[in-house]
């Protein structure tokens, strides 16, 4: 953690106390605008233990009066621990008095985008490690070259090839995420050398009709399609942001903190993220 200046404070203003950011990081993180928000699941310990059903019995039909057989499952768990995300800003006393805007809350804005765009990079290519202890999208998913040239990125039907394959483990597109070299050459795709760019046009166009978020915490050349709703993160402690006047008294400095707990992504079935990589 390090203490930054803030250059062009004599611009800004100061302003109220600190709060509570996580709908305002949901709204800056690509990753977790792409998941449902039941999806980013709070837990109360340092440790998230999160249960994995492996396998189950299918029912079966059962005749009036008949008994009914009791099913056997498989459960296993998963344990994350929470990762600690901070920033931290100062600016001295006079630069907050003769200011022409709200520099906390200035303040309070960059501290949650740089946190933001760390959480992305963790959650999308987290190597899950030691030192990286967020297992990442791309190290979970099922990964499918593209089907193009050498280096060529994904086309659409490489998409809908993805697609095809969330189905078959019965599960539902819903997101695409998208490095921004991938995602400029799906939106230029054309019918053809010099046709029309192409369009959603059927209600089984569902490569098409996906939203497609963009990021540049994916790798370039890859195009991520998901089931969000199989995907999940863990929140120890919300995103807070935090002012104090006293750390710095005797250089009369105001800092301005942002810390936030987190724990690691969770991908229900590997089908259900298709991480397609530019063709080798």
């Amino acid at each position: 953690m390090e203490t930054r200046a803030v250059n062009g404070s004599e611009f800004l203003i100061p302003s109220g106390t600190a709060a509570k950011y996580v709908d305002i990081l949901r709204a800056k993180a690509v990753f977790l605008r792409g998941i449902p928000a039941e999806n980013l699941l709070p837990f109360g310990e340092r440790t998230w233990e999160m249960p994995v059903l492996n396998d189950t019995d299918m029912p079966g039909l059962v005749q009036a009066n008949a008994l009914i057989t009791e099913g056997d499952d498989t459960f296993a768990g998963l344990s994350f621990t929470a990762k600690k995300y901070a920033d931290l800003r100062g600016a001295a006393n006079e630069t907050f008095a003769d200011a022409s805007v709200n520099l906390r809350n200035v303040l309070a804005q960059t501290l949650l985008r740089n946190v933001a765009v760390q959480f992305d990079s963790d959650a999308f290519t987290g190597a899950g490690g030691t030192t990286d202890p967020v297992l990442g999208l791309v190290g979970q998913g099922n990964s499918v070259a593209a089907s193009g040239a050498t280096g060529e990125t994904a086309t659409w039907d490489d998409v809908s090839d993805a697609v095809l394959r969330i189905w078959q483990g019965n599960a539902e597109p819903t997101v695409i995420w998208a490095a921004p070299d991938a995602a400029n050459a799906l939106a230029k795709e054309r019918e053809g050398s010099e046709g029309g760019y192409l369009e959603p046009d059927t209600p089984l166009n569902v490569a098409r009709r996906l939203p497609t978020l963009v990021s540049t915490n994916i790798p370039a050349g890859n195009v991520i399609v998901a089931a969000g709703d199989r995907v999940f993160a863990g929140i120890r402690e919300d995103a807070k942001v935090a002012v104090s006047e006293h750390y710095e008294f005797a250089n009369d400095r105001t800092l301005v903190r942002l810390t936030m707990r987190a724990a690691g992504t969770y991908v229900a079935e590997t089908s259900s993220v298709q991480v397609i990589t530019a063709a080798p």
